[in-house]
């Protein structure tokens, strides 16, 4: 029997982490732990000498603004992994369509950024899920719910590459989430909640309006639950700042009403 590697309880964390939301980048481990990001550097680098991860680097054409263009780990949880866990062992550790891994990612900015403003906003860590969601033909990429009071913000993340070939792909999604979104009854049997959102970030802004053309198109009723937003607006973890596009105007995801703690980033 193979002896299980000594872990640190750093190394530990960052591992729960990648087997939760694989894939996830480097700069992405740091923001959900809140270290820096040399801390989060060398975490990596020894659960890959472990070989309890496995990683790639992001390729030129995938880059986007946190790392100021610069290219860094995106980390896999390895088959060894995944038994010192007592996690599923993954059929496949590395994808090996790029545009997959990029979309993987771009709904990670998402999740990353929920969980930065929990922080910044003093909330309870917000619930999240990103595989095994499936409700009818409707896959998310992701699923949030954050508690703020005595309530909770429910949403459904989209990530668009702006690769996704011809209106096939989004006709599928707007009719999907117009049949989970037909009712309050509907809505709590797929997800548990009578209330949600539809969260879609795309690369840039160009993209967002054909999206948004698009969605009001083939649902005008539904629209109203689509907010929009660029990866480079994420980058300051901050509910009201006004970086969300709903029904063409630019809104804070959570009226700042609702926030008990002000955000350091206000005023």
């Amino acid at each position: 029997m193979t002896r299980s590697p000594d872990l640190t309880a750093a190394m530990r964390e960052v591992l729960r982490l990648v087997a939760a939301f694989r894939p996830l980048t480097t700069s992405q481990i740091q923001r959900l732990l809140d270290w820096s990001y040399k801390t989060a550097q060398r975490t990596v680098v020894k659960l890959e000498q472990a070989e309890l991860i496995e990683t790639i680097r992001i390729p030129q054409s995938l880059q986007y603004s946190h790392k100021g263009g610069l290219t860094e780990k995106v980390c896999f949880l390895s088959r060894p992994g995944a038994r010192v866990l007592g996690v599923p062992v993954p059929s496949v550790v590395v994808p090996k369509r790029t545009d997959k891994l990029f979309h993987h990612i771009l709904a990670r900015e998402v999740v990353c950024w929920t969980h930065q403003c929990a922080r910044t906003y003093d909330l309870e860590t917000p619930t999240t899920r990103v595989r095994g969601l499936k409700w009818r033909d409707l896959i998310p990429d992701a699923f949030l719910a954050l508690p703020i009071g005595d309530r909770t913000m429910v949403a459904l993340v989209e990530a668009d590459t702006g690769q996704e070939r011809g209106e096939d792909h989004w006709d599928k999604k707007v009719a999907g989430y117009a049949q989970i979104f037909a009712s309050e009854s509907v809505l709590e049997s797929a997800i548990g909640f009578k209330r949600a959102r539809i969260l879609v970030v795309a690369p840039t802004l160009t993209r967002i309006r054909w999206l948004e053309r698009f969605i009001q198109k083939n649902d005008p009723e539904g629209f109203w639950l689509y907010w929009f937003t660029t990866p480079d607006t994420l980058e300051t973890p901050d509910l009201a700042r006004l970086v969300w596009r709903n029904e063409e105007e630019k809104r804070p995801l959570i009226d700042v009403r609702l926030l008990s703690t002000p955000c350091p980033h206000v005023g």
